[in-house]
């Protein structure tokens, strides 16, 4: 499996590129320190944040209907990272401040600790549900070519025994009156048995093998029925440049 595939590598992935993105988010190479110490101290609680709520809010509420408890548990813990990170890094922040001590909870600034903290648990989410989506379509698709494979092998259980059993009875009758057709009848029987029993497990077969497979089976039907059996057989191959 190529490494990029494995669940680990792919989450540490992912959180590199959260860090680069809020570090660079800030355009102003001025405040380019400032914004690598305000995000390594928000990345412990940003990571708390998406697997809060991927791995307990959303299959535990959101999944489950319960709305109510959902936006709780969201205002509870958006409450909770923001006095974590008001705590971590009160002294920090208030350096930077130029208007006085920054207030400790700003219920002004919620909303935008709400989205800055759940962004990088956004886009886990939105990637989550998008690869479970990918994997319940090749999941119908896999049911449904198993479907079409068992009703082949099941039509060809009722129809291989039933055309076998003919077919050997008309051989019978051929050689025991030395018929000049059972040599005939000998290789059409086996070239179709063997398209039966190899030929059409491979996952392509050339049309010419189809056709010809085709043309024996009418043959052989054609010599049981007699004049009883009128088919009307067409072929027209068009060969690509």
């Amino acid at each position: 499996m190529p490494i990029y595939k494995n669940r680990v590598v792919q989450h540490i992935l992912f959180w590199i590129g959260i860090f680069i993105f809020y570090i660079f988010s800030n355009a102003s190479p001025e405040l380019l320190r400032q914004s690598i110490e305000t995000t390594l101290l928000k990345f412990p609680l940003l990571m708390i944040a998406a697997y809060v709520f991927n791995f307990w809010q959303v299959p535990k509420y959101l999944v489950q209907k319960k709305y109510m408890a959902f936006g709780i548990s969201m205002i509870a813990i958006v409450l909770l990272l923001t006095v974590l990170f008001r705590v971590s890094g009160y002294y920090y922040l208030d350096k930077y401040c130029e208007n006085g001590p920054y207030p400790f909870i700003s219920l002004q600034d919620f909303p935008f600790y709400m989205l800055s903290f759940h962004f990088p648990a956004l886009l886990m989410y939105f990637y989550k549900t998008n690869k479970m989506q990918e994997q319940e379509r090749e999941k119908i698709h896999q049911l449904k070519r198993e479907k079409i494979s068992t009703e082949l092998k099941y039509l060809k259980a009722q129809l291989n025994p039933h055309f076998l059993f003919n077919t050997l009875n008309n051989l019978y009758s051929y050689v025991i009156t030395k018929s000049p057709k059972a040599p005939n009848m000998v290789l059409q029987l086996s070239e179709i048995l063997d398209y039966i029993l190899y030929k059409s497990q491979r996952t392509s077969v050339g049309l010419n093998e189809e056709i010809h497979t085709i043309e024996n089976y009418i043959a052989l039907e054609q010599i049981k029925y007699n004049d009883r059996l009128v088919v009307n057989f067409k072929k027209n191959i068009c060969r690509a440049e």
